[in-house]
């Protein structure tokens, strides 16, 4: 996690900012890229990013949206221009700049037709400091549910597991029977007259009580999210082999369409104020 960053410049195609992880206290150097799509443009493009690089041994992550590829690889069709290839090649080389590999996928973008145009768009660069101090990095494409290009999250190998916990979701106080269930389980008898552990007794029991009720009125969001989102990221990946048919192009843009109004109930959850999140022990949760 980064818990210093600071914004040395930015403009219409980028920032440039040094971060340091809060677990090393490692300082890098983070340019975040959006390169323009007008050809004529690229060849600035390109100067600035080789004006950007450190020269000492700072550790150095360039990453983002490039719009130009790097080789004939990353692309599914001969429509490609080889002189922008080239150019963009070489500022990698003289950059001295590694190109993270993309895991189980060949393109990050798609013009979502049939037959689709694919290619490889976004990605990650890093310096050699920078790979010797993070090596166990790995960049996962993620479902491209809400866009055309492919999400990419950049990530270590081990990532911590997260603890469990009951989080209470906004969109819950708009169904009916709601309260319902809130008061009948909190009214239920307790096993003491203590306040502490009748308390304790009714949190622990609404909190079962609540994700028995969700699961049967609601269902999971998180996991239909994820679920549909798996479909979506295996969908992408047939595209890059084979066209798909009728009923598998029909079922990826309805899958689209369902997860945005899936996240639109997690944003409910998420970003609206009275949020309340109850970090709770497995056995609170199981009890």
């Amino acid at each position: 996690m980064i818990d210093n960053l600071k914004i040395l410049c930015w403009n219409v195609r980028g920032l440039n900012a040094p971060a340091r992880r809060r677990e090393t206290k490692l300082s890098q150097l983070l340019t975040s890229v959006y390169g323009p799509c007008d050809d004529e443009l690229k060849p600035d493009f390109f100067d600035e990013i080789r004006g950007l690089r450190p020269f000492d041994d700072t550790k150095w992550l360039i990453l983002g949206d490039f719009n130009v590829i790097l080789s004939v690889a990353d692309k599914n069709n001969s429509s490609i221009n080889r002189r922008l290839m080239r150019a963009f090649r070489e500022v990698v080389n003289s950059s001295e700049l590694i190109d993270i590999p993309l895991l189980d996928r060949r393109f990050t973008w798609s013009n979502e037709q049939s037959p689709p145009t694919l290619v490889r768009l976004d990605r990650a660069l890093a310096n050699i400091s920078r790979t010797d101090s993070f090596p166990n990095y790995q960049l996962i494409p993620l479902a491209s549910s809400m866009s055309d290009h492919c999400p990419l999250l950049l990530c270590p190998s081990d990532l911590p597991v997260k603890c469990r916990r009951f989080r209470f979701e906004n969109h819950w106080t708009l169904v009916a029977g709601f309260w319902d269930m809130v008061t009948t389980s909190w009214n239920k008898p307790v096993r003491s007259n203590h306040p502490s552990i009748a308390l304790s007794d009714r949190l622990r029991r609404l909190a079962r009580d609540t994700r028995s009720w969700s699961a049967k009125r609601i269902g999971d969001i998180a996991l239909q999210l994820e679920l549909a989102l798996n479909i979506i990221r295996n969908l992408d990946i047939s595209l890059e082999l084979r066209p798909l048919s009728p009923d598998e192009f029909h079922l990826c843009r309805d899958l689209k369409l369902r997860v945005l109004g899936l996240a639109a109930l997690e944003n409910l959850g998420c970003y609206r104020p009275n949020t309340l999140k109850m970090n709770l022990a497995p056995e609170v949760l199981d009890g």
